[in-house]
């Protein structure tokens, strides 16, 4: 008797954890329905200022999340070689500054592109050292995701850059 009211136990308990989990979806799908959606525009605007922060707080997480992993550019990087440039980049010293001026984005359906001039500085003490300050293109595609793991969503990635300055080998 006892072991048949432990397994009683057990399925009230899962019954009652399962409820929990579709209300919490519920309430997941409610408060996504009732926000309003983001213009293209918008969103972009938004992923680029996200890079922008990211370069400042040296977040690699953050700046790798606005790059797709399908990212080639015609300088032959890919996104694993950009990650690495990254790490590399986020190691110095001081504080990087990151300024994007004369932004026009061209949108074309599931792609766009943002034609601006990037200019990153990193302050280090009391210098001031631009690392790199000239016209980029950047490639955007949409790529299918998932918000909470459960909803569907198009989100808006960087496929590849114009204009990034190629290392030589020494």
């Amino acid at each position: 008797m006892a072991a048949n009211g432990g397994l009683v136990m057990k399925r009230s308990s899962w019954i009652v954890i399962v409820l929990i989990l579709a209300i919490a979806v519920a309430l997941v799908v409610v408060k996504a329905a009732g926000k309003p959606r983001l213009s293209d525009e918008d969103q972009i605007h938004a992923l680029l200022v996200k890079g922008q922060t990211a370069i400042r707080h040296k977040d690699l997480k953050a700046a790798m999340s606005c790059i797709s992993t399908s990212y080639s550019d015609r300088s032959g990087f890919k996104y694993e070689e950009l990650r690495v440039q990254a790490i590399q980049a986020f190691q110095q010293e001081g504080r990087y500054d990151c300024l994007l001026e004369n932004t026009t984005i061209s949108l074309d359906r599931d792609a766009a592109s943002v034609d601006t001039t990037v200019t990153i500085s990193l302050a280090s003490g009391t210098s001031l050292h631009k690392v790199f300050s000239e016209p980029i293109t950047i490639h955007l595609g949409k790529e299918r995701s998932r918000r909470w793991l459960i909803l569907p969503v198009e989100r808006w990635k960087i496929a590849g850059i114009d204009g990034l300055p190629v290392e030589s080998a020494e």
